[in-house]
């Protein structure tokens, strides 16, 4: 399929400074008319891509909202769970979403494809694919809106927003959770449609998702974040958690070796930068969710020992060791059990302060003692 952008103003200037981000040309009000008579009746749409996970583009043919759940269950060999639009709202070329038919969805799309409004459809196994579109299918269930209105869902989720440094909306992905669901690669997943830039997806498996769902989260899961075609300097990760109980997630940045805890009602927003010329700080799998077991045990206890200041401001901190504790050793380490310092033969009921010189970022990290093989831990926080 081809895209096509539509001018508005003549007077805009199509040529900009090059900048970073890049500059987008402001938009303004463009009215597009169509002519011609109303299609009415069965649309049967074939010569649709053979190939097993293919897409295939096409168009909805009334002018009235389509209920695509309705579509895509009484067609042949194709995914019936998801359709994909182009979200003109994301990044500055508009970007490939995946909608849930049975949910709302993330960016404002809904399972109705709205009149002059085209989509992708996924053919399931090698072989013909065939859909059509019936008078039955147009819907006024749903007041028809702007197409990507915004819908909410009590579903308990994280919601993830790839931004530049300009606050211009990337991408979007969805991790839904439920005790009927796995976490294994399924139909209920969607597949992600890399963009033209920026791309933010899960990847289980080898597979990238746009909306992967699963079951609910238990200690030590991790959920794998793959991002893609950097063309700037400066991000932010926006991860909305809604309905989440139990454990609580982390977002882990590989490079800077920081866990930040994600609210499981609100949201955390997490800038960073990526440099071309470093390959860690632009790894595709340099950031990752995850859930420690270890975390959860700490908060249910008393530490049976004194760390301050806490939070800190610095990567040093004091350690009182208490009496009890003859040539106790200490250890510092992060969230998924890497080892970032040690030291050994602390005297009972002494101070002792603690540079850990390798920790150069804001996060949390877990501080334990040892002593007659006995071990307290505490977290750690520097801001």
């Amino acid at each position: 399929p081809y895209l096509i952008y539509v001018r508005g103003s003549r007077a805009a200037l199509l040529t900009v400074s090059p900048s970073d981000p890049p500059v987008s040309i402001a938009s303004d009000a463009t009215t597009l008319s169509a002519t011609g008579a109303l299609t009415i009746g069965d649309v049967p749409v074939t010569g649709l891509n053979e190939t097993a996970s293919g897409f295939s583009a096409v168009g909805n043919p009334y002018q009235a909202q389509v209920d695509m759940q309705a579509v895509l269950a009484a067609g042949t060999n194709l995914n019936t769970g998801f359709y994909y639009v182009v979200d003109p709202t994301l990044g500055t070329k508009g970007a490939y979403l995946a909608v849930d038919v049975s949910a709302a969805a993330t960016s404002h799309i809904s399972q109705y494809l709205q009149p002059g409004q085209a989509c992708f459809v996924q053919t399931l196994a090698a072989g013909p694919a065939s859909l059509t579109f019936t008078e039955a299918n147009k819907s006024e269930a749903a007041a028809q809106t702007s197409i990507f209105k915004t819908k909410s869902t009590a579903t308990p989720s994280l919601d993830l927003t790839l931004f530049d440094g300009a606050s211009n909306r990337l991408d979007v992905l969805k991790v839904a959770f439920d005790a009927n669901e796995t976490n294994e690669v399924n139909q209920k997943d969607a597949a992600k449609m890399i963009n033209f830039d920026e791309s933010l997806a899960t990847s289980n498996n080898g597979k990238l998702l746009a909306i992967e769902k699963r079951a609910i989260p238990i200690d030590t899961d991790e959920i794998p974040l793959n991002i893609t075609k950097y063309r700037g300097t400066s991000y932010s990760i926006k991860v909305e958690g809604a309905g989440l109980t139990g454990s609580t997630p982390y977002l882990f940045d590989k490079y800077k070796n920081t866990t930040t805890e994600i609210p499981q009602d609100g949201s955390l927003s997490y800038a960073y930068t990526v440099d071309a010329s470093i390959p860690e700080s632009v790894a595709v799998d340099r950031f990752k969710l995850i859930y420690a077991k270890t975390l959860k045990n700490i908060d249910n206890a008393v530490s049976s020992f004194v760390l301050y200041p806490n939070p800190s401001l610095s990567n040093s901190f004091n350690v009182v060791v208490p009496q009890s504790m003859s040539k106790a050793s200490l250890t510092v380490s992060n969230l998924l059990g890497q080892k970032l310092y040690s030291q050994n033969d602390l005297s009972s009921g002494t101070t002792v302060k603690v540079n850990v010189s390798n920790v150069k970022t804001a996060g949390v990290y877990l501080v334990s003692l040892t002593a007659e093989g006995s071990t307290n831990t505490t977290k750690w926080i520097i801001k």
